[in-house]
Formats: structure tokens, C-alpha cells, sequence
């Protein structure tokens, strides 16, 4: 019976996608399934929601706080055409970026409760 749908499908190339697709999975699929039943996904509550938006605004604010302070340094860097001084301000502040990034992913982690 599976080899007589499968020649009448063949005939239809469009359909024959569409049949094959409804029987097999997707690596992605057959990957999410391993995942939900290794480490199924929590669900946040509303105020847990709340206090990462929070976070997450807060995150930005600091971010922009620090670019500001290097950009006008960078600025000046580049004015004197000190572009190795330009380049130990765009580390630091990738740097100092990366620790605020880390301090505010710990924080919600910890709203999260993992």
C-alpha cells in the first residue's frame, strides 16, 4: 500500500515534499525533542518577566553610560591620530562591556532561579 501511494505521489513532485515532510522530522525537531526531555524549559512568571525586563533595561542604560564615557576618549584618540591608544580604548571598553554583560546574566539567573 506505502509503495503504491509513494508511486502516485512521485507523479507529484509538489506533493511528494509535503507528503515526506508530514512523515519524517527535522534534525531540529528530533534535537528539540532531546532537549525537553534533558533539561525541560521553566516557565517564568509574570514578575519573574518583570524583573528581567528590568535588567535587561538597566543593562542598556549601563552600556550606554559606557560608551559615552569611551567614545568621547576614542574621539580624542583619534584626533591626535593616536590610533594604538584607539585600539586599548576599543579593548577596554569591549572589555568592561563584557564584565557588565556577565554581572547582569548572573543577575538574571538568579531571578530565573538556575
Amino acid at each position: 500500500m506505502w509503495l503504491e501511494i509513494s508511486h502516485q505521489i512521485s507523479a507529484f513532485p509538489s506533493l511528494e515534499l509535503s507528503f515526506y515532510s508530514l512523515l519524517m522530522k527535522s534534525a531540529y525537531e528530533l534535537a528539540m525533542e532531546r532537549l525537553s526531555k534533558d533539561a525541560p524549559i521553566e516557565k517564568l512568571t509574570d514578575e519573574q518577566k518583570k524583573e528581567i525586563a528590568e535588567l535587561n533595561s538597566q543593562l542598556q542604560a549601563k552600556i550606554a553610560e559606557l560608551e559615552i564615557a569611551f567614545n568621547g576618549k576614542i574621539e580624542a584618540a583619534r584626533e591626535q591620530e593616536d590610533f594604538n591608544g584607539v585600539e586599548i580604548l576599543q579593548q577596554e571598553m569591549a572589555g568592561e562591556k563584557s564584565k557588565i554583560e556577565a554581572r547582569f546574566e548572573d543577575k538574571k539567573n538568579a531571578v530565573r532561579g538556575t
